[in-house]
């Protein structure tokens, strides 16, 4: 119930805020155009990608309906089949409103896991139908790397726990000693290559995130914090790029910061993600290349910023989308101007590259939600990115009539447009103001082929995948977003 109430009030508090006095709009004889976004007024705060998405083009986000009289709706469960491209909402029957995560079997059938009050909850239907098969609670599950071969899923709960094909066995994770919140595994799991096998998030009794190493067993050790943080910073989401093994490459999205261990989470260092303020901003979001190499040459991430200015004159939201290329060391703003200037509060990545990001903005015009694609590795966003059955297994696909083949839904009724989607942050497109020019792939920067053309060589493989009355609401409003965002998988979501 916890979870469910304060990411109402996340986003319902910014919708009255901006509804209030405070925000009030003058009158005006036509209303504004809708800005873009892929599922309409919704405030989309989790996007899950599949990890066979090459094959499926399978993406979930989780979102807020925004009612038009500035009220909160239960939440949604939006499905896309082809990467992005359209967008429909699933059934989602007995879902409890928890964070999604997609795993895939041997044979490439793709298992959606959440948790819910009553215990851990399984989709084998894109989301539509949903059952619990354990009462054991917890607050996040993630499928280990081993998952193809053992459908093996980890636990975090105040006893952690492995689910396993319908049984539970207990892992000691923390032992008591932390509210534990996540584990990551090494790319390799069950090896580590020269760093510990696995990681846990977790938060101290401080309610401050803390990290700590883990053996192949999950028994973990160690007490890593994260320097400056507060007790909005907690929980922090631990991501390994492919070569953790080799460079103990670890980065931490916490609610206050990004932080980078390069000695496999044994200490942080924060890093300078600064937003158009100047100010360190909230970043409830983080996303690494596919192809990211600690040695190079593809070292591009990408963060997603959110800031609440209260002051009396002109109280709003800032933010948006923010590119490293060398590790972290520098950061600049992508894909400006955008409805994400204004606050970007999710952020995922897919093998191929390609970006999904969510944005909840308010000013003196009220409060827009939404969800957007880039292709570019963030220089432009739209409404919707080309139909990823343009590959199919890894392979360019063959086109008969402009349409991929193994192309599902509306989309496929004629070639995916490449024009920019109009309103907030102008007309886009790839190579200009409505442009078709070919799209520029990921962190690697490499070429996005057209339908019917070879994949370049280059092209990143893919990788693991991976935030008075009126301002006190929006403080409320502001700590839900960028805190309890990313504890909406904890279960408690009734």
């Amino acid at each position: 119930m916890r979870t469910r109430y304060l990411i109402g009030l996340a986003v319902a508090g910014l919708v009255l805020w901006s509804g209030s006095g405070v925000l009030a709009a003058s009158p005006s004889p036509s209303p504004p155009p809708a800005p873009p976004s892929a599922i309409g007024a919704e405030s989309p705060y989790w996007v899950s990608v599949s990890p066979a998405y090459a094959d499926t083009g399978l993406v979930m986000a989780m979102a807020i309906p925004i009612h038009s009289g500035g009220q909160a709706k239960p939440n949604h469960l939006w499905v896309s089949h082809d990467g992005g491209s359209t967008w429909g909402l699933a059934r989602a029957s007995g879902w409890g409103n928890g964070h999604v995560y997609i795993a895939v079997d041997g044979t490439g059938h793709e298992t959606a896991f959440a948790l819910s009050s009553g215990g851990l909850q399984r989709s084998d239907d894109g989301g539509d139908t949903w059952q619990t098969v354990t009462g054991a609670k917890g607050a996040t599950p993630t499928p280990e790397p081993t998952y193809a071969q053992d459908g093996a899923v980890a636990i975090t709960s105040d006893h952690d726990y492995l689910y396993r094909r319908g049984k539970t066995s207990t892992v000691a994770g923390s032992g008591g000693t932390y509210t534990d919140f996540s584990f990551t595994f090494a790319p390799t799991y069950p090896s580590g290559g020269r760093q510990a096998p696995a990681l846990l998030s977790a938060i101290d009794r401080n309610g401050m995130p803390v990290a700590q190493k883990c053996d192949v067993n999950l028994a973990c050790t160690g007490s890593t914090g994260f320097p400056g943080s507060v007790t909005f910073s907690a929980p922090a989401t631990l991501v390994v790029p492919p070569d953790y093994g080799d460079s103990g490459t670890v980065f931490a999205q916490t609610g206050r910061g990004i932080y980078k261990s390069v000695d496999g989470g044994g200490t942080f260092a924060p890093l300078p993600v600064i937003s158009s303020s100047g100010a360190p901003a909230s970043t409830p979001g983080l996303a690494l290349s596919p192809g990211y190499r600690e040695a190079g040459p593809d070292r591009s991430a990408w963060a997603a910023a959110l800031e609440i200015f209260t002051d009396k004159q002109s109280p709003h939201t800032e933010g948006g989308v923010f590119r490293t290329s060398d590790g972290g060391a520098t950061w600049a703003q992508v894909g400006s101007p955008s409805p994400l200037d204004h606050g970007a509060m999710s952020l995922a990545i897919a093998p191929d590259g390609r970006l999904f990001a969510g944005y909840l903005s308010t000013g003196k015009e009220g409060t827009t939600t939404g969800l957007l694609c880039s292709a570019d590795g963030g220089s432009t966003w739209r409404v919707a990115c080309p139909h990823v059955g343009h590959y199919i297994a890894g392979r360019a696909a063959s086109t008969q009539g402009g349409v991929p083949s193994g192309c599902r839904g509306p989309a496929c009724a004629s070639p995916p447009a490449q024009t920019g989607a109009a309103g907030t942050g102008g007309a886009g497109g790839t190579g200009g103001a409505g442009g078709g020019n070919p799209l520029t792939g990921g962190g690697s920067g490499a070429t996005e082929p057209q339908p019917g053309s070879a994949r370049p060589a280059s092209f990143t493989a893919p990788g693991p995948l991976i935030a008075g009355g009126g301002l006190l609401a929006l403080a409320a409003a502001a700590a839900a977003v960028v805190l309890l965002r990313r504890r909406a998988g904890s279960g408690d979501t009734s």
